[in-house]
């Protein structure tokens, strides 16, 4: 077993897509199925937003592209966008 995967957690703030805990650490996972548009910084506001409710600092937006600036430090929070050929990689930064 790689992990353990929690879905559509919900928070203060509204529904993690994802949790996912291994080696006693935790991130949080965002799916968003944007073909025709890029991720925006309210996606990147929202998965913070979510960080903070779960007391966790590392996160995922996972999409069809990923953009040119792949990854966000706000505060003491890390957040990663990857696109869904390089879901392998969230086990790495783990």
């Amino acid at each position: 077993m790689i992990g353990k995967v929690n879905i559509l957690i919900k928070t203060k703030r509204g529904i993690v897509d994802i949790i996912f805990e291994r080696k006693n650490k935790k991130a949080i996972i965002e799916i968003k199925d944007y073909k025709s548009k890029d991720i925006s910084i309210s996606q990147i506001n929202q998965l913070n937003k979510y960080l903070e409710d779960c007391n966790c600092n590392l996160g995922f937006l996972i999409c069809h592209e990923r953009p040119k600036k792949d990854s966000f430090i706000i505060g003491r929070n890390k957040i990663f966008i990857i696109d869904n050929n390089r879901l392998d990689n969230i086990i790495n930064f783990i």
